[in-house]
């Protein structure tokens, strides 16, 4: 089968999550990060016949594009990838080696919920690294939504800030920039005060942790 340009997409994406993955059999892909702060899901187009315990996904990325029109065919326990004349063969991980994404769904009890747009989230992303910034805040400050680019620990007062809307919610919900590989699309977020978002896009969803040290939420206006 050759694999979609979507589908490649979403496994160079995961990649920057965590090299190990272990696709299962189907059309859902799901990884999460080494320090349990990202869990990263897909529904791509392809279907993939059998489990694939991968130890290094940039490496294996890396091989497919040796290949001009590379066509893939999984066995039991390796898949090969063939173009014209050259072949490779590479042989699947240990599954018991790899950090695996549960196949457990995450439930959410919505504090509130942002509609961040692509440009929004593209332009926060490049403020960020020419300020030199760590955390990503989203806020409400009973008035207006915001999401930030900043220095949560306040050794830097630079930030950079977008309107989203208004929202009659107080709160702050931080998150390490570093935790934010994203697809660039656009995302609905939800933001659970105990401590976890999830950002919904139309093929993909993260569920990412908060920085519980520096996130803080208030009742609503109207509750006060």
């Amino acid at each position: 089968m050759k694999l979609s340009g979507g589908t490649l997409s979403i496994l160079k994406n995961f990649s920057d999550i965590n090299k190990n993955i272990l696709i299962r059999k189907g059309q859902r892909i799901r990884t999460i990060s080494q320090s349990r702060t990202v869990l990263g899901q897909a529904e791509v187009s392809d279907n993939i016949p059998v489990d694939v315990a991968i130890f290094d996904l940039k490496k294996l990325l890396s091989a497919i594009g040796l290949f001009s029109e590379p066509e893939l065919d999984f066995h039991d326990s390796y898949l090969t990838i063939k173009s014209g004349p050259s072949t490779m063969r590479y042989i699947y991980a240990n599954p018991d080696v790899l950090r695996i994404a549960p196949d457990n769904e995450v439930e959410m009890k919505p504090f509130v919920t942002v509609s961040v747009p692509c440009d929004v989230i593209s332009g926060i992303e490049r403020a960020r690294r020419t300020l030199s910034l760590d955390q990503i805040s989203i806020e409400g400050n009973g008035g207006k939504l915001l999401i930030k680019a900043v220095d949560a620990s306040g050794a830097s007062r630079d930030e950079f800030a977008v309107e989203l809307g208004d929202s009659d919610r107080k709160f702050k919900a931080v998150l390490q920039a570093a935790d934010l590989n994203l697809i660039t699309t656009s995302y609905e977020v939800e933001i659970d005060k105990r401590g976890i978002t999830h950002w919904k896009g139309e093929n993909v969803e993260y569920w990412i942790s908060l920085n519980v040290n520096h996130s803080e939420f208030l009742e609503s206006v109207d509750d006060e």
